[in-house]
């Protein structure tokens, strides 16, 4: 099987009024987490309260984008809308370095002969996919020392 094309085009987000901090942070080539001003909990996805002490108002901070590769999987069979031209992929788990058990969903699309050397525990970073310049992008990662290189 062959890579994706580097030009596919993946869905756009839709933010809402809670997740709106998050996508305007990727538009920029961010990446912002949800804050509790009152306990510094992190939280992710964004809620309208924080879950560790109940404050209605968590904020966006800036965070480093760095995470460690947690679990993951090849996919060969399409189940999103929108994403049949990049198969394979590999859907990830990876653990942002700024809390314990702070996860965020990710994918390799096109990147097949990476995935096939992830191993637990690897260091990997944020990396946002060429956009339009219009708009929120969906962040992905990718193995910290293949950034080095």
């Amino acid at each position: 099987m062959s890579d994706a094309p580097a030009t596919f085009a993946r869905p756009i987000p839709r933010p809402d009024a809670i997740s709106q901090g998050f996508w305007d942070a990727t538009a920029r080539g961010e990446l912002a987490i949800q804050r509790c001003p009152d306990c510094g909990n992190y939280q992710h996805p964004p809620r309208p309260i924080c879950h560790a002490c109940g404050c209605a108002a968590p904020v966006y901070a800036r965070v480093s984008g760095e995470a460690r590769l947690v679990s993951w999987t090849t996919t060969y069979h399409n189940v999103l809308p929108g994403f049949a031209a990049a198969l394979p992929y590999a859907c990830m788990v990876v653990e942002l370095v700024e809390q314990k058990e702070l996860f965020m969903l990710s994918d390799l699309i096109g990147r097949a002969e990476i995935a096939s050397g992830l191993r637990f525990g690897m260091k990997m970073r944020v990396v946002f996919p060429a956009g339009d310049g219009e708009g929120p992008v969906l962040p992905q990662f990718a193995p910290a020392e293949e950034q080095q290189a």
